[in-house]
């Protein structure tokens, strides 16, 4: 199926409501909003950590210490 290159189309932003060109539009990876430039959301960095290690496993104690 063939789509009309959207040159002279104009379509309203989902987040702001304003009219613009349909190819001035740019779709969200998150929402899948299609919204202006001004409207669209930086992603959010990853926020995955590791936990903190509790103790070390079989852990040895200096032998200068001691003396």
């Amino acid at each position: 199926m063939r789509y009309a290159t959207g040159v002279h189309a104009l379509a309203i932003c989902d987040r702001c409501g304003f009219r613009l060109k349909y190819l001035d539009l740019i779709t969200e990876p998150q929402t899948s909003l299609k919204v202006c430039e001004a409207c669209l959301d930086e992603p959010q960095p990853d926020r995955t950590r590791r936990p903190d290690a509790i103790a070390l496993r079989e852990p040895r104690p200096d032998p200068q210490e001691g003396a």
